[in-house]
């Protein structure tokens, strides 16, 4: 009898790597339940990689790709059922066919794909391609989405359609290669929204995979992976443009700005307008329309149960960096330095952190004030 593959394959922000912590986590409990997850990584993103860019000769005959190491495991398992996630496989493209010739043979292969409604994705994107150390994105929202000269976020719908960014948010065209390569009864399509998953994704996942959660499992008390506000992803945005090439860099800007972010009691931010996040739903609504009747059953052709965006709820453009936002922001960065400092006492850390002060009071044009700061309440 063939064992069966849970493949979840995305799509990017719709709680990917909170699940994926959850699942590795969980290892153990899941196994004692006839579940693998194989390997000893967070995700499988290295097995997605090998699908890309190696040929299928050579994933199976060198015995150190990670593909064969999992499957060594998957092979040698009493586990009749296997859960495989990265959301990089979203991205397979004409590489599926290969993976369906790798898998289909010998296993079961159950796709599960998660999505969210598109202006919601957008956003969510752009800011991940900011905060990502491989990518450190330096380009601004409207470069983001269109990537073509002459084209912004206020261009018609038809136009933004026009572009890649936004076409590869059309669900429909999405999984129609998974449909085609592993059958369209075998996609598990999942809206990640609190509509309609109440309980959140781990307890939903789980109810996929004919599970139910409950207190042995692992939970993480705080939201993973949480975008950051605006005004912190366009510092960092900055960063990446005056110094792309330091990670340490970016490192260090990501890490403070998110302990920043988690202080951070405002409401959720919006960079696109009511209007204009009605007219990107509106570019998918028959993409959308297909995939809740073709793959969740729904006559009504709703995927989404949140209501369309009010045009008359409070919103503003999001108008840059300014010195009175750039001064709290960095205040509290040294704050939160001075407390690392005298944790651990290290002078070394207080050497450097006085350098990147100077890099980036140099950088916005408030040297002396920050030095000022620094000395002032940090060093009397």
């Amino acid at each position: 009898m063939k064992k069966t593959v849970y493949l979840h394959i995305g799509a990017h922000k719709t709680g990917t790597t909170a699940l994926q912590l959850f699942l590795s986590h969980n290892r153990k409990i899941l196994e004692n339940n006839g579940y693998l997850y194989p390997g000893r990584n967070v995700a499988h993103h290295d097995m997605a990689r090998e699908f890309q860019l190696l040929t299928l000769q050579e994933i199976t005959t060198d015995p150190r790709t990670a593909t064969n190491k999992y499957f060594d495991e998957i092979n040698n398992s009493n586990s009749e059922k296997i859960i495989l996630s990265a959301e990089k496989f979203e991205n397979l493209g004409p590489h599926i066919n290969k993976l369906k010739e790798f898998l289909l043979p010998r296993f079961l292969v159950k796709i599960i794909f998660y999505l969210m409604c598109q202006d919601e994705q957008i956003e969510s994107m752009f800011n991940a391609s900011i905060k990502n150390p491989d990518h450190r994105s330096k380009k601004t929202f409207s470069e983001f989405i269109t990537n073509k000269s002459g084209v912004n976020q206020n261009n018609s719908p038809e136009i933004l359609l026009s572009c890649k960014r936004i076409a590869e948010l059309d669900y429909y065209s999405a999984l129609r290669p998974w449909k085609d390569a592993f059958g369209e009864g075998n996609i598990f399509v999942r809206v990640n929204e609190h509509e309609q998953l109440p309980m959140g994704i781990f307890h939903d996942f789980l109810s996929v995979l004919g599970l139910q959660i409950n207190e042995n499992y692992w939970i993480p008390e705080k939201r993973i992976n949480k975008s950051l506000n605006w005004d912190l992803i366009e510092v960092i945005r900055l960063g990446n443009i005056h110094f792309g090439n330091d990670r340490n860099y970016h490192a260090f800007l990501l890490n403070n700005l998110t302990q920043i972010n988690s202080e951070n009691k405002e409401g959720k931010q919006r960079l696109l307008s009511p209007q204009q996040r009605r007219d990107i739903i509106s570019l998918f609504k028959e993409a959308n329309m297909k995939v809740a009747r073709e793959y969740l059953g729904r006559s009504d052709g709703k995927l989404f149960y949140a209501p369309l965006p009010d045009l008359d709820e409070p919103w503003k453009p999001f108008e840059g960096l300014t010195v009175e936002k750039i001064v709290p922001i960095f205040t509290q960065m040294l704050f939160n330095l001075d407390m690392r400092i005298e944790k651990r006492k290290n002078s070394r850390l207080k050497r450097r952190m006085m350098m990147i002060i100077k890099k980036i009071g140099t950088w916005f044009g408030l040297s002396p004030a920050m030095e000022y700061v620094y000395h002032r309440f940090y060093c009397s």
